[in-house]
């Protein structure tokens, strides 16, 4: 039997982010995702203020890819929410509803700037939680302040975090040993393994992140980060 993905990082939604820039780009991207066995995907366009796009512009463009999956038979479940780009105001503009959370769970996927502070990020982790909401860190590889040092990367885990990323990570590091990365995974510190597909390029990765984190960290682990950590999102279920 295939093993089923569940994508919780992909910028699927038309004319919205730097991802698909048209219904027809959505659809291609649909239809690799299909033959690489991805059945769930949770769109999440950048809110961000490089992409100052209305919440209901989103919501018309979601919809209507919704509804071009339905005519055309994809056989894969569409959820919305967004990658939301930690600024001092993110808190407040979440709670105004300007923003979306995972599948409408308690779950976000939080974005830092790549040369953020560690304490900055562990502030808005311990935020974030007090309010209830659980933080997925997306792509945590590109923090420089927490990967140098894969012990910073725990304690935010210990904080509340969960970590994301990206299988194009795994791939390109896969005979590092011990470089951080791998070390994540070998420690089974990462929470969550998604393409953060814009275009067709990254999709592929997925089954090659997977067989790698399988011969690192065994299938257990594998299955766990690839597709029932996203079902408890979908689910809105505390890890």
């Amino acid at each position: 039997m295939s093993f089923s993905y569940t994508d919780i990082h992909f910028h699927l939604v038309p004319k919205v982010d730097d991802g698909a820039k048209s219904i027809e780009d959505s659809m291609k991207m649909l239809t690799l995702a299909v033959q690489i066995g991805i059945k769930k995907i949770i769109a999440t366009s950048h809110f961000h203020l490089i992409f100052p796009i209305e919440k209901q512009f989103y919501e018309k463009q979601f919809s209507l890819l919704k509804q071009k999956v339905k005519e055309e038979q994809i056989p894969i479940e569409l959820y919305l929410g967004n990658e939301i780009y930690y600024r001092e105001d993110t808190i407040q503009k979440l709670l105004n509803q300007e923003c979306f959370t995972l599948a409408g769970s308690r779950y976000i996927l939080l974005e830092f700037h790549p040369e953020e502070a560690y304490q900055t990020i562990a502030n808005a982790v311990k935020s974030f939680r007090s309010l209830g909401f659980l933080p997925i860190i997306a792509h945590i590889e590109r923090y420089r302040h927490v990967m140098h040092e894969w012990e910073k990367a725990e304690n935010l885990v210990s904080m509340g975090a969960y970590l994301q990323m990206n299988a194009t990570t795994v791939v390109r590091n896969a005979s590092s040993f011990f470089c951080t990365e791998i070390i994540l995974l070998r420690k089974k510190i990462v929470h969550f393994i998604a393409s953060d597909s814009h275009n067709l390029e990254r999709m592929p990765y997925l089954k090659k992140a997977r067989r790698i984190v399988k011969f690192y960290s065994g299938k257990s682990y594998a299955q766990l980060i690839f597709q029932e950590n996203q079902e408890k999102i979908l689910q809105n279920q505390v890890l």
